[in-house]
């Protein structure tokens, strides 16, 4: 897992969280709980693979 080290690191990881969830926001229903729970999933992966590169 990568270590933080500076609001840089930060800001360049939500940076590339935005950059990958970006497509996937047209396709979900926010007012649908299946929808929110599989997005929810989604980003959860998304960060994961984003630290532990």
């Amino acid at each position: 897992m990568r270590k933080i080290e500076s609001t840089a690191t930060i800001n360049q990881i939500l940076l590339r969280q935005q950059q990958l969830l970006k497509p996937f926001l047209r396709n979900y229903n926010f007012d649908e709980p299946r929808d929110k729970r599989k997005f929810d999933e989604l980003n959860q992966t998304i960060m994961f693979l984003i630290l532990s590169d």
